[in-house]
């Protein structure tokens, strides 16, 4: 059995958190305080949603 969900929301939920990484990668190169605030929220929102994704799968 996999281990990992396909879901048309978990592969969303995985391209945003790609897509906010490489903006905050832009954002640090540029020193951007109160833009890094803003992703850094952003990134651990769908870290939240893909955290509770994986623990309604489990149980």
């Amino acid at each position: 059995m996999r281990d990992h969900d396909t879901s048309p929301t978990v592969r969303q939920l995985i391209c945003a958190l790609h897509t906010v990484e490489d903006e905050l990668r832009a954002a640090r190169c540029a020193a951007d305080i109160d833009r890094l605030t803003v992703l850094i929220r952003q990134k651990q929102s769908v870290l939240r949603q893909l955290r509770r994704r994986r623990l309604r799968r489990v149980a």
